[in-house]
């Protein structure tokens, strides 16, 4: 993975945000993360529209839940807790939707491969 590569997802991701909005998957940890950190789903949207090469971790990765559509893995740190996030482009025929799978507290240490340590 190159970091053009990751720039050129979270373009196509951004452009999506902008035309449908982030559609987030009602998950427990996600919902839950947003009341620990005392976020918004807007401010939560800024976030991943925030996000840089630099908080790459991992992808694209085949979506075992999903059929269509590859999965992109990102850390960032809010308040001195690194969250983890998981996002993927839908296309749909001509349109492309931005789906969050995950937006929680990490699990375990991320691994930023683009940043400078």
């Amino acid at each position: 993975m190159t970091k053009e590569d990751v720039e050129e997802f979270l373009t196509k991701l951004k452009i999506a945000i902008d035309n449908h909005g982030l559609d987030v998957v009602p998950r427990d940890a996600n919902n839950e993360a947003l009341i620990d950190l005392k976020l918004t789903p807007s401010i939560r949207e800024q976030i991943v529209l925030h996000l840089a090469y630099h908080d790459y971790s991992d992808g694209p990765l085949h979506d075992d839940r999903q059929q269509s559509g590859n999965v992109w893995i990102f850390g960032i740190e809010v308040d001195d807790q690194e969250i983890y996030i998981k996002l993927k482009v839908v296309e749909l025929g001509e349109k492309k939707y931005a789906k969050c799978l995950s937006f929680h507290r990490a699990q375990y240490p991320i691994k930023y491969p683009f940043k400078q340590q």
